[in-house]
């Protein structure tokens, strides 16, 4: 194998991910896009006077101050932050749309009846049914506290959030695996 393939493949990598990856960069991207639109109108934090400066808020201080009181548009900050969010999300879409089943096939593996179905019945296993409400919850939670305190991009809410979701993931998962077959050797 020669030196520019392999330099060459974890870039790759990134534009041509698998399917379970590609479903990853569309969520992150379209919820980076989603919470972008919600700080230029000002919706992003609980004080409406307040926008988040994108660029010192993921650098954490490094590259200015996280917030600021200045509602208007930061062209650079905001241009750069809808620009990698919007890249994400569409080589997550276009990843989707070609593998079998497309964008709608992906919807529906999303909200169908295997993933949201254990909310309602244990017949996949108390780790599937428990998880999955974890995941519910961890989403409402988000979803809610967003809605009532304009808190989208409140830590604390991230982590009571992503905690609740991601314990729910992985016992969903746990469930998943251990209903597969064990080969024989």
């Amino acid at each position: 194998m020669d030196n520019e393939a392999s330099n060459s493949r974890p870039f790759s990598s990134l534009l041509n991910p698998s399917r379970s990856v590609a479903t990853w960069y569309a969520g992150l991207g379209v919820f980076g896009l989603i919470i972008g639109l919600l700080n230029m109108v000002g919706l992003a934090h609980p004080n409406p006077d307040i926008k988040i400066s994108w660029a010192g808020y993921l650098t954490v201080g490094q590259f200015g101050e996280g917030y600021v009181y200045n509602t208007g548009f930061h062209p650079v900050s905001d241009t750069v932050f809808f620009i990698v969010t919007g890249v994400i999300a569409v080589i997550g879409l276009k990843t989707i749309a070609a593998s079998d089943g497309g964008i709608g096939g992906w919807f529906s593996t999303l909200f169908g009846e295997e993933t949201w179905g254990a909310l309602v019945s244990s017949e996949g296993g108390a780790n599937r049914s428990f998880g999955t409400w974890l995941m519910f919850l961890g989403i409402i939670f988000y979803i809610s506290w967003g809605v009532l305190y304009s808190g989208w991009v409140d830590v604390g809410v991230y982590s009571v959030s992503a905690a609740l979701f991601f314990l729910g993931y992985g016992m969903k998962g746990t469930a998943d695996v251990s209903d597969a077959e064990v080969p024989l050797e």
